[in-house]
């Protein structure tokens, strides 16, 4: 990552990507529709994906899942 502000980027998939995303409804500032948001994280993921590719940067890809426990032992490992 240019002039590292970062130690690492989590790219956390989009819950319209496992048919929960509520738009506004859980969130007033949400402007996307569920099928924007799920285009608009697939290519965000693939603009990270092609910047850790070149070794220039520490990203996580962690995808949608319906249940917190299942997220937070995924996130958590990165941590440890």
């Amino acid at each position: 990552m240019r002039n590292a502000r970062y130690d690492a980027v989590i790219w956390l998939q989009t819950a319209a990507a496992i048919q929960i995303y509520d738009g506004s409804d859980s969130n007033a500032c949400r402007f996307e529709n569920a099928d924007t948001a799920v285009r608009s994280g697939e290519a965000l993921k693939q603009l990270l994906h092609s910047h850790a590719c070149s070794g220039r940067g520490n990203v996580t890809f962690c995808y949608a899942v319906l249940r917190f426990p299942h997220f937070i032992a995924v996130i958590l490992p990165l941590y440890l």
